[in-house]
């Protein structure tokens, strides 16, 4: 069996029936002081990230079936769902999660801000976490340049993963997503700041993501995969090709290699010590947009403000767990040329939704005609399954939206009419949010 037949079967070795298809969420916080200072990453004489983490870990709420909670590289705190076959039920669990975490960070007298992009700090203020893996992600990002310190220790995302049913499956759903993610960026763009200035209309965490390390971010597009036929098969080919950041051993230790992901992989292959947890650990040092682990994996948004955090995992069960939105959008994103997306991918770079796009027809038009197949996605999941409909959780996000502008522009309008200093604008609006 070839290294690609083995990453291969690895993504469809969880295949599940269309009706008992389950949706996750994974979602990072970053933690400040009343002063909105950022806490200490590592454990030292302050209460620190890694406190709030073993904190969290003594609670019910992490001890949950599925329920997992780490430590991001810049201190962040990633907590990820129970896989759910419904969003009411992940609703549930991230309620719980908030008022835990809120009980926790409350007692130490800090708390979270909702936004993408740490508002306030260079990464060069901010301790990496001490971990190894980490350590060789910093050498290797550095070496490419400086936008990975950015991407580990001041960003924050949202995740959203969905099982699969087919390797059609697999392939019609990582094409939709990659071909709109650039358009869904800008929806749930939340980067206002930046060193303590406005960021400006640059798309800001999705611009750094993509240029952390070009060889393993960005669009699967961007790395010649752009076909929905044939996709799984493309991408097998790509992802042994990409060089290794570090490699484990059968204790988990984590080293260096001076080599592809694929070599060291068939190196292990031919000792017979070739494992599923090896091609797992191929798999996370892939950062594209969409990925794959036995699951797709869509990672294109900005962490949502606070109280909106299940928008994006509301999109995008409706457009791709709902048959006819799905089948609506597949229809829609195969017009468009390689040009059109390549394009589209330069556009969003810049927060102006007034930018054409695909078909001739603009970025606010393609973000109405989305979201409204989004919603329709979600109204079938309800009429199918006799639940209550799931949109309260996409609704007013976008009402917001349609009212102020995309978040990342509205906040900066707000900061700008407030006459406040940044930091003073951060202390007052965390404590109204």
């Amino acid at each position: 069996m070839t290294i690609q037949e083995h990453i291969k079967n690895y993504i469809l070795s969880n295949l599940v029936k269309d009706e008992e298809r389950k949706v996750g969420v994974e979602l990072e916080c970053i933690f400040y002081d009343q002063g909105m200072r950022r806490i200490p990453v590592n454990p030292c004489d302050s209460f620190s990230a890694a406190d709030v983490l073993h904190a969290l870990k003594e609670t019910d709420i992490i001890n949950e079936k599925g329920v997992s909670a780490s430590l991001e590289p810049g201190g962040q705190i990633e907590w990820g769902s129970t896989p759910f076959v419904n969003l009411h039920d992940i609703n549930l669990q991230l309620e719980s999660y908030m008022s835990t975490l809120n009980e926790i960070t409350s007692a130490h007298d800090f708390s979270l801000a909702d936004y993408a992009m740490d508002p306030l700090y260079h990464p060069g203020e901010i301790e990496l976490i001490d971990q190894e893996k980490y350590q060789f992600m910093r050498n290797s990002f550095d070496k490419i340049g400086p936008r990975g310190s950015w991407m580990m220790r001041c960003s924050s995302s949202v995740q959203v993963n969905i099982d699969l049913s087919s390797e059609e499956d697999a392939e019609e759903m990582a094409f939709i997503a990659d071909c709109i993610t650039p358009i869904v960026s800008i929806l749930f763009s939340n980067s206002p700041f930046l060193t303590g200035e406005i960021s400006g209309s640059e798309n800001l965490r999705y611009c750094i993501w993509n240029e952390t390390d070009p060889i393993r971010t960005g669009s699967l597009l961007s790395h010649g995969i752009n076909n929905k036929e044939g996709l799984l098969d493309k991408l097998c080919e790509y992802l042994p090709e990409v060089p290794a950041i570090f490699v484990t051993d059968s204790a988990n230790k984590f080293s260096g290699f001076d080599g592809s992901l694929g070599n060291w992989l068939e190196n292990l292959e031919k000792l017979g010590k070739l494992g599923r947890k090896d091609i797992l650990t191929l798999l996370h040092q892939i950062f594209t947009h969409v990925r794959f682990k036995n699951v797709v994996e869509i990672r294109g948004m900005d962490r949502p403000p606070k109280g909106f955090e299940m928008a994006p995992v509301a999109f995008w069960t409706g457009i791709l767990m709902s048959e006819k939105s799905r089948e609506e959008l597949s229809d829609i994103v195969e017009e468009w040329s390689r040009e059109d997306r390549l394009a589209l991918e330069t556009a969003v770079k810049i927060l102006d939704v007034s930018q054409p796009g695909p078909n001739g027809k603009s970025l606010e038009e393609w973000l109405y005609i989305l979201c409204d197949i989004a919603l329709s996605g979600l109204k079938e999941r309800a009429e199918k399954f006799d639940w209550d409909n799931e949109d309260k959780y996409l609704t007013p996000f976008l009402s917001e939206i349609k009212s102020k502008g995309i978040f990342t522009l509205s906040i900066q309008n707000e900061f700008r009419n407030s006459g406040r200093p940044l930091r003073q604008f951060l202390v007052e609006r965390k404590a109204i949010v």
